[in-house]
């Protein structure tokens, strides 16, 4: 309780530990609010995990903020957000930092943002090699394992070369060759295409 006033038990663990340790309001400042911010940002980053959840009842954590311990750092927290959080959960209150500090230095986090992603890597399917997702076609094109004997010989039964009068077209299944102008063909070379 605090004064007059008695903690909810499911509010303990939120609590500071000045105000666990002591029943009278004369602990409550500004850094005691800090402390139950560092709490919430760490529940933040555990992805909603309870703060001391093995603690059975709220004598466990009473008990525990008696013989200072703390809570640990999530998984998925970053080591300069969590200098930030562990400075918020200090045990002492005149350790802690006051909001307009905590305020700065997470709006100095927020201008450094990790670098983007690489592009997704594709397999070129003639050599098999890994190429960014915006490279790969411009590959697969040129590719000098990409079979080309029949397509030669095809274009030559027909009488023109594969390599003045058409197009390829690659896809990452098939092979599509379009003839870029049907009128230069010769004539039986359309009738037997269709």
């Amino acid at each position: 309780s605090v004064g007059d006033r008695k903690i909810p038990a499911s509010l303990i663990p939120y609590c500071a530990p000045e105000i666990r340790r002591n029943r009278n309001t004369s602990s409550y400042s500004e850094f005691s609010e800090v402390y139950s911010m560092g709490v919430l940002m760490w529940q933040a980053c555990s992805q909603g995990a309870i703060p001391f959840a093995g603690d059975t009842n709220s004598g466990d954590t009473r008990r525990r903020a008696s013989i200072n311990r703390r809570l640990g750092r999530p998984k998925q927290c970053q080591e300069n957000l969590w200098a930030v959080i562990s400075d918020c959960l200090l045990n002492e209150p005149e350790l802690r930092f006051e909001f307009s500090a905590i305020k700065k230095r997470l709006s100095d986090l927020q201008d450094i943002r990790p670098p983007p992603p690489p592009p997704p890597l594709i397999r070129c399917i003639h050599c098999n090699n890994e190429f960014p997702q915006d490279q790969v076609d411009d590959h697969e094109k040129s590719c000098p394992k990409m079979p080309r004997s029949w397509i030669d010989r095809f274009f030559s039964f027909f009488g023109f070369s594969s390599k003045k009068n058409s197009y390829f077209k690659q896809n990452r299944q098939y092979l599509c060759i379009v003839p870029l102008d049907e009128l230069e063909l010769p004539k039986f070379s359309i009738e037997r295409i269709k």
